[in-house]
């Protein structure tokens, strides 16, 4: 008598879904660069929404690859969602 052996291979899939809500209101502003009035954003929440660090953000910026503007507080740039 012969044995037969079955294999099962098992797959299993991860979706990671982030969700970043502010508790205070939206930041509009009017983006030179996209001519248009878009939400800004803090480099903090970009690293968290990207999972990338702030200097990284910087990199980006520098090279010209994503668009910030400068407050006229004098308070740190914000990027340009849209």
């Amino acid at each position: 008598m012969t044995r037969k052996v079955r294999t099962t291979k098992i797959t299993i899939e991860q979706h990671k879904i982030t969700i970043i809500r502010k508790r205070n209101k939206k930041i509009s502003i009017y983006c030179e660069r996209c001519r248009s009035q878009v939400q800004a954003l803090t480099a903090d929440e970009i690293a968290m929404l990207f999972q990338i660090t702030v200097n990284e953000i910087n990199h980006l910026v520098n090279n010209g690859e994503i668009h910030f503007i400068e407050t006229s507080t004098g308070a740190l740039p914000l990027v340009c969602g849209g």
